[in-house]
């Protein structure tokens, strides 16, 4: 018997030596929640272990909801009792999350209590949770990465401040943001969600430019939020007043709409005089700011970067100057729309016949069989495009289409033929290459493209934190003979960061997402269409811009590339907090802001990077003088792939 027990317990040491505790850089005083038959006993999937893998605590999960004295939660994979955990902590440290691993079949996650980070989530594969809930952690931001198919999302009882940088996912119905610290909404694109909350939020005292639509929207609550400045276009007001009171006849349980303290003072119709809006009642007794389909905007000076650092009042200035900016954006690209793009004025066409006006006659060659196409689930949504997996004859590809096909505008429809025909035309092993199109009416055009199994760099920096940096450097390389080759095709790909930018196991890094790029005439340009935190200044100031503001994006994503952080995230307001959107648009167009580099940054990237920054165009390098000095640095070892002609098929 004794003999038994040795050899067993010899061949558990073994096993423990041929799986080292994946906790063993955590403190003595670790207690780690895991999922474990082996470690936890076959009766109790769920305990808690030390930095050793010793079993502290059994867990009862059988009902999924954990209550203990956790400072870490770690490996939950083999966790199989119930499709939904709610993990409570006892403790009031901040928790650890960093080995935090779900299991495939969780559909619900509350985590309540716990001490969150923004960056708590960083490294997590969310798989298929369709809920998350996040309340009472201390949170001061919504985490940086969120489930993308979700579609409830509860943030409340939090200290959250700002939305900055959040954007909603195109599955995200139920928005949950409860009792927070909220204080300005700003530039919110919220057409996909069905269920606003935003009771509790005392200092919430501006909305602007929020969008909503009826087609979605069923509650939208704003109890004990004393919001004096309101503006909003029309659809987002019809949206609202669509939705019956709550407390009336016609609201039922779930649905409708709610306020107590919104009001409409005297600042708020001077700052509505001040983008052209008129003051519009809202359920008899709210009033708000409704702006004109296409408002003049008042000429933007160097008195804005001064403004929204300092100041509750200061704050709503910030945001009617954002707003400022994003409606003279709209002005411009009506004014483009107004030269041919658009629907004849007089309506003598339905949509369908301006469909029919579309020239695909160049798709032509490039169409596939619509058999041989299969669309499988969505991987990335973007501004006005979704992204899928999918199958081209059995083989992987990556399949673009708009996000509201069915309800797409000719504007939209007709900006993604053009990228497909860009596309089709370049010809580069550094460019995500088109396989075909397949279309059955215009508006339900899908590009197919050639698939890249890593996802895009800006996923790709937050799941590996260690990489080093001759690998960042290969891909580099490739991004800069991606953008060689298109600016000397005379392309502008105006969008360039990290999202962006696709990585593959074999085939390294390719630029994409074309559908803003412009080809560079001598005419002026549109304002800026990227995500603005990559601007060039020129670009944010709307005026005439070439190849250059891609060379100062590249200097914004060789930031990312050395701190692995979203552009100017790190930065504080004197009061210590974020600064808000429209501050950094402000400082990068007075020429006092520049992303933020690392220390251990190589300080030959620091200073290439300090040249694409240049707030002078004409002082930027070229693409094709960045690739000769980092071949310089590398020894000229730049990667070369064969090139393919035309559209590809894998």
């Amino acid at each position: 018997m004794m003999r038994r027990l040795a050899l067993a317990a010899a061949a558990a040491g073994v096993a423990a030596a041929a799986s080292p505790c994946p906790y063993v850089g955590y403190s003595a005083e670790a207690t780690i929640l895991v999922a474990d038959s082996t470690t936890c006993g076959p009766l109790n999937t769920l305990c808690l272990v030390d930095f050793a893998c010793r079993k502290v605590q059994y867990i009862n999960g059988t009902r999924g909801h954990v209550l203990g004295p956790l400072s870490a939660i770690g490996d939950l994979r083999a966790y199989d009792q119930t499709t939904s955990l709610t993990i409570t902590c006892t403790t009031t440290d901040r928790i650890r999350t960093t080995d935090l691993a779900l299991p495939l079949g969780l559909q619900s996650l509350t985590i309540t209590s716990c001490g969150l980070q923004p960056d708590s989530f960083d490294h997590v594969e969310w798989a298929q949770l369709a809920s998350l809930s996040l309340d009472t952690n201390g949170l001061q931001l919504l985490p940086t990465n969120l489930p993308r198919m979700a579609s409830s999302l509860s943030v409340t009882n939090n200290l959250v401040r700002s939305l900055d940088g959040f954007v909603a996912s195109d599955a995200l119905r139920q928005l949950d943001l409860r009792n927070n610290k909220l204080q300005t909404l700003t530039r919110l694109d919220w057409t996909n969600q069905a269920e606003i909350t935003l009771d509790g939020n005392t200092a919430l005292n501006a909305i602007t430019n929020v969008t909503m639509t009826s087609a979605r929207l069923t509650r939208f609550s704003l109890r004990r939020c004393p919001v004096s400045s309101f503006i909003v276009e029309k659809a987002t007001l019809d949206a609202l007043a669509n939705l019956p009171p709550v407390g009336s006849t016609q609201a039922t349980t779930g649905r409708g709409f709610e306020a107590d303290l919104l009001s409409f003072p005297a600042t708020a119709q001077t700052q509505c005089d001040a983008v052209h809006g008129t003051k519009t009642p809202l359920h008899g007794q709210y009033a708000v700011c409704v702006l004109p389909w296409v408002a003049p905007s008042p000429p933007l000076t160097t008195s804005y970067v001064g403004i929204g650092l300092t100041g509750a009042g200061s704050a709503i200035i910030v945001a009617v100057v954002g707003l400022w900016l994003y409606r003279r954006r709209r002005r411009r690209h009506a004014a483009e729309l107004a030269k041919g793009t658009d629907t004849p004025s007089g309506g003598h066409y339905t949509m369908d016949q301006s469909m029919s006006m579309l020239d695909l006659q160049t798709l032509v060659l490039c169409r596939l069989d619509d058999h041989d196409v299969t669309l499988g689930k969505t991987v990335a949504t973007g501004a006005s495009g979704t992204v899928s997996r999918g199958t081209f004859k059995d083989q992987p590809v990556a399949i673009k289409r708009l996000i509201t096909a069915s309800h797409a505008n000719l504007r939209d429809v007709q900006t993604f033929i053009d990228e497909i025909k860009l596309l089709a035309a370049i010809d580069s092993p550094h460019v995500v290459k088109l396989v075909g199109c397949v279309w059955t009416q215009p508006r339900d055009m899908k590009a197919v493209l050639e698939w890249m199994d890593s996802g895009d760099l800006r996923d790709y920096l937050v799941s590996h934190r260690d990489l080093s940096w001759p690998h960042k450097v290969s891909y580099l390389e490739q991004i800069v003979a991606g953008l060689v080759y298109i600016h000397t095709m005379n392309v502008i790909h105006r969008d360039l960061k990290s999202r962006n930018i696709v990585l593959d196991a074999v085939k390294g890094a390719k630029l994409t997402d074309f559908g803003v790029a412009k080809i560079d005439l001598s005419e002026t340009m549109t304002m800026g269409v990227g995500t603005f935190r990559w601007m060039a200044p020129e670009v944010l100031r709307g005026s005439d811009y070439g190849v250059a503001a891609d060379m100062y994006s590249l200097g914004v994503v060789l930031s990312e590339l050395d701190t692995h952080r979203i552009p100017y995230s790190d930065m504080k307001n004197e009061n210590g907090r974020p600064i808000v959107d429209t501050a950094v648009i402000g400082l990068v167009l007075a020429g006092s802001l520049q992303p933020t580099f690392s220390s251990a940054c190589p300080p030959w990237i620091r200073a290439l990077a300090q040249q694409c920054l240049e707030f002078d165009p004409t002082k930027r390098p070229t693409a094709m003088q960045v690739m000769y000095r980092v071949h310089q640095e590398t020894k000229g070892q730049a990667s070369r792939r064969p090139a393919a002609h035309g559209c590809s098929r894998p």
